[in-house]
């Protein structure tokens, strides 16, 4: 699952996702190794990112850039609630 309800956290694959899909460019930081640097506007972040980001990170990149809050859980709630398809070639 992409998202942990309990502690509001999502996992890093959704994160960029959300990030992406409102402009934010994400890169690898070419002066601090293991760092992703994401940059929008006058926005501008430089951190290593866990495999999970927790919601007060969630909240300093919403307001960082200016997307909704609610942008991150209802892109990941999307995602597990997606039925994966069967594939159409696969013999019974």
């Amino acid at each position: 699952m992409p998202w942990e309800p309990d502690s509001g956290a999502i996992d890093r694959e959704t994160f960029l996702r959300v990030l992406q899909r409102h402009k934010v460019a994400t890169s690898p930081d070419p002066d601090r190794p293991g760092h992703t640097l994401s940059t929008k506007g006058d926005g501008l972040d430089s951190r290593v990112l866990d495999e999970w980001i927790e919601r007060d990170i969630l909240r300093y990149f919403a307001r960082t850039f200016r997307i909704p809050m609610a942008s991150f859980f209802n892109y990941a709630r999307r995602l597990a609630e997606v039925p994966k398809k069967a594939n159409v070639n696969e013999k019974s």
